[in-house]
């Protein structure tokens, strides 16, 4: 059994994602217990808009507006886990790894997305 680390007493999380093998962006965070842990569908989509192209980024994510941030997610009422990118029609569902985050989904999640700088 893999003992986690609760993260979901912080303010602002970190977590590095990458584009994987399969070409989704995953990432790992040994902390909580997750390794490889994929992004689903659409919130892809949300990361190559400000990826810039890049294979890693860094991605700092609050339930409360944080400094610089570049997006926020609106929940969508019907379903506890789908998200809608503020100002898009893009949508996408953040799956239970969230709660590793966040003691239950919140009503918003604001981000600030940063290329890593090799």
């Amino acid at each position: 059994m893999i003992k986690t680390k609760d993260k979901t007493k912080n303010v602002v999380n970190v977590i590095y994602p990458y584009r994987s093998n399969y070409g989704v962006w995953a990432f790992d965070d040994p902390e909580v217990g997750l390794q490889g842990e994929p992004f689903v569908g659409d919130i892809n989509t949300m990361i190559d808009m400000y990826a810039q192209g890049k294979k890693e980024v860094i991605i700092y994510i609050s339930s409360e507006p944080i400094e610089g941030q570049t997006l926020q997610l609106n929940r969508l009422e019907e379903d506890e886990g789908n998200y809608q990118l503020e100002g898009t029609d893009v949508v996408g569902w953040l799956c239970p790894a969230t709660l590793k985050y966040f003691p239950n989904y919140p009503k918003n999640i604001y981000a600030r997305i940063e290329n890593i700088k090799k």
